[in-house]
């Protein structure tokens, strides 16, 4: 079938326009699914049709996100993803609240015991291990906070401990000798 008639291209319109995937009007029309798809183009309909989409109480969705509700809870009700909820709610054209990131407690408490650890002087290492931080997550905290990372300490040979001094290079006596010379 090369060509689609004016029939053909005005069943597969109303198809579309009522709902229906892609799939399901090649299977009921006979109309190959390239065609279908330019016929959506001609129509203006572009991206993935939203299959999740069907069986959804959209506006219910968008009422229960409008008085609140957690967004898990509404997803759990509704027996739907959050992405498909979150499909919902943009199909509806309902402004997303804002995410702001609200620290646990626990998790405060955390950050606020490793930074404490690293104040009195700790290795970090050391804290990484007590806390079960990572490195990276004690390193961005403390930088969070506007704390200076130290520099690396060299070791007291009397005691195996590292001091607060920070390593210092050594300097060549090479020059000197030469000059001497």
């Amino acid at each position: 079938m090369s060509t689609l008639t004016e029939t053909q291209i005005m069943e597969v319109q109303e198809m579309l326009d009522a709902g229906m995937l892609v799939d399901a009007i090649h299977h009921e029309t006979g109309v190959s699914v390239p065609k279908i798809y330019k016929v959506r183009r001609e129509m203006g309909i572009t991206g993935r049709q939203r299959e999740a989409l069907e069986g959804v109480d959209v506006e219910q969705v968008a009422s229960d996100y409008r008085e609140g509700k957690p967004i898990r809870m509404i997803a759990e009700e509704q027996e739907i993803s959050i992405n498909t909820m979150y499909a919902a709610l943009l199909a509806v054209g309902e402004p997303l609240r804002r995410y702001t990131t609200v620290m646990d407690p626990a998790r405060k408490r955390q950050y606020d015991e490793a930074v404490a650890m690293y104040e009195g002087g700790i290795l970090i290492r050391t804290i990484v291990f007590e806390t079960g931080l990572s490195q990276y997550q004690l390193h961005k905290e403390l930088h969070r906070r506007g704390l200076p990372l130290r520099h690396p300490r060299k070791l007291t040979p009397q005691r195996g401990h590292r001091t607060w001094e920070p390593i210092k290079k050594e300097e060549d006596n090479d020059d000197d000798e030469v000059q001497s010379q």
